[in-house]
């Protein structure tokens, strides 16, 4: 991604990326945001992927808790789902991008065979799991 010249970091992290990693006391960190925006860090123009990954680390941390990130499946659209691999990287969780035809794919054909435990078993094989 591509963003403005002002950085939200030293590193010069995207505004997602200084979102996800952004950790607790999320709901306070959101209405700083709007504080943010005065002094140009996010920009008016970045506050809405800074917002994004906000809410995307803030899911990732809550579904995480303690445990160790593992190998994680994403399913969905391109451009969700690289927000997603994105922010999983930034908890050191490796990822796994599959296309979302394959698992409505799966979800159809085990619907017609009336056995879902195939069309989750077909999923995984399907992602490298098995």
């Amino acid at each position: 991604m591509i963003f403005g010249a002002t950085p939200l970091s030293p590193d010069g992290d995207s505004p997602s990326a200084v979102g996800v990693d952004g950790g607790d006391h999320i709901l306070s960190r959101v209405f700083s945001a709007r504080s943010l925006v005065l002094f140009d860090r996010p920009t008016p123009e970045e506050i809405a992927d800074y917002l994004a990954g906000l809410m995307i680390g803030a899911e990732i941390s809550e579904a995480l808790g303690q445990d160790k990130p593992r190998k994680i499946n994403i399913v969905g659209h391109a451009a969700l789902a690289g927000r997603y691999e994105t922010a999983l990287e930034i908890f050191v969780a490796q990822t796994n991008l599959v296309m979302p035809d394959i698992g409505a794919g799966f979800r159809r054909v085990a619907s017609r065979q009336g056995d879902t435990s195939r069309a989750i078993e077909g999923a995984k094989s399907a992602s490298g799991e098995m």
